[in-house]
């Protein structure tokens, strides 16, 4: 089966040393595709540093979008994300995936991973800039019907397992009716990374790596990683900043460390820097019943990983399993505090047989798991 992959909103590119967790969830789609059989033919604006796997079909967006009906390839994948102009400029990669959406005749997969990326159109965006475009920059203008995507035969696979609500979200947002919607378990990711083999050495008791989110983040950054003791050092990485939070809400709580970005291809080595890493979410989550991702790098980087049982209610990650359930779904900062005092007096090694022990709880198959996402296709097709 071949199967054709668009990303909204970035380019689709394999070796590079970018920050973004959107481009590494977008070769994940892409390794999992492969691996469970199919032959993936990624469109994306290709650059002269680009490493071009030899495990895909590369095709060069602009100049070959044209050609996607004549490629015989069975269904389209468009990974989810959000169109930006940036400086005002076109970026003919980035509008050509809505008509490769509008006119590729076979079925269509909209993969949504993050809550805030249902699909939006953009046509009302363009509208306002094709004269701009076409006088400033001498560029190519569209039409309504080039880039207004009307099909009404959208699949969603989405990471929320509430699909009634992920679907509200398109019907709210984007006015493109849906042909069906189906969860596949895409926070399980990371562990299709090779467990990396790490020297142990936790330089800081807690630690957080990620970005704001628009603010999305910050009440649960403030009631999960600040106000520690002087005895439990905590460090936050990634695009966030003291001046970040609003320090009426701060008050007088202890700030964590901040330490700047990493790239993407790093986030576990940087992890594992830590004895311990606590799960949090937008609040918007519970309502999604999604899980994240960094649940399973914190795993994979030998961190004790707490995770908000706010963000777990119905008990995905640790469920079925007293011990695990009972130490690390936390309420607070305080039973964070407790917990982390309690395993620094056993010693350091304790973290990593607690993380070797959620890996063998939750026992992944990697084969089973890219299988079942083609099959997943394969079965809405």
């Amino acid at each position: 089966m071949k199967i054709g992959v668009i990303k909204i909103g970035a380019r689709i590119a394999f070796g590079a040393s970018d920050t973004s967790g959107g481009s590494g969830e977008a070769r994940r789609v892409c390794q999992m595709l492969a691996e469970g059989g199919a032959e993936v033919h990624i469109f994306t604006k290709i650059l002269k540093k680009d490493t071009l796997v030899p495990l895909y079909h590369w095709h060069d967006i602009v100049p070959e979008a044209d050609k996607i009906n004549d490629l015989s390839i069975d269904a389209f994948v468009v990974i989810n994300g959000s169109t930006n102009y940036f400086g005002g400029a076109p970026a003919d990669e980035a509008t050509i995936n809505y008509k490769i959406i509008n006119e590729f005749k076979g079925p269509v997969f909209y993969i949504y991973c993050d809550p805030n990326l249902s699909f939006r159109q953009i046509w009302p965006v363009v509208e306002a800039k094709n004269p701009i475009w076409e006088e400033k920059f001498k560029a190519r203008t569209w039409s309504k019907e080039e880039i207004d995507v009307t099909r009404e035969d959208v699949f969603v696979i989405c990471q929320s397992y509430n699909t009634e609500h992920a679907a509200s979200q398109f019907e709210k947002k984007s006015f493109v009716k849906l042909r069906g919607i189906e969860n596949y378990p895409f926070d399980r990711f990371p562990l299709l990374e090779d467990k990396p083999t790490l020297v142990w050495e936790p330089s800081v008791d807690l630690s957080y790596g990620g970005t704001m989110r628009g603010g999305k983040r910050e009440k649960k950054l403030i009631d999960f990683y600040f106000g520690y003791p002087q005895d439990i050092s905590v460090e936050v990485f990634g695009k966030i900043k003291a001046d970040d939070f609003n320090p009426k809400k701060v008050g007088d709580l202890r700030h964590p460390t901040y330490s700047g970005a990493v790239p993407f291809n790093e986030m576990v080595d940087k992890m594992s820097q830590a004895f311990a890493h606590v799960v949090i979410g937008d609040e918007a989550y519970s309502k999604f019943d999604i899980m994240s991702q960094r649940t399973y790098e914190a795993v994979l980087a030998g961190c004790v990983t707490f995770i908000d049982e706010s963000l777990d209610v119905n008990k995905r990650m640790y469920g079925g399993n007293k011990e695990l359930s009972g130490l690390l779904y936390v309420k607070d900062r305080n039973d964070v505090i407790e917990r982390i005092r309690m395993l620094k007096d056993v010693g350091v090694g304790a973290g990593r047989e607690i993380a070797n022990d959620i890996l063998n709880h939750w026992n992944f198959d990697r084969a089973e798991y890219c299988k079942g996402f083609v099959e997943l296709i394969k079965k809405n097709m």
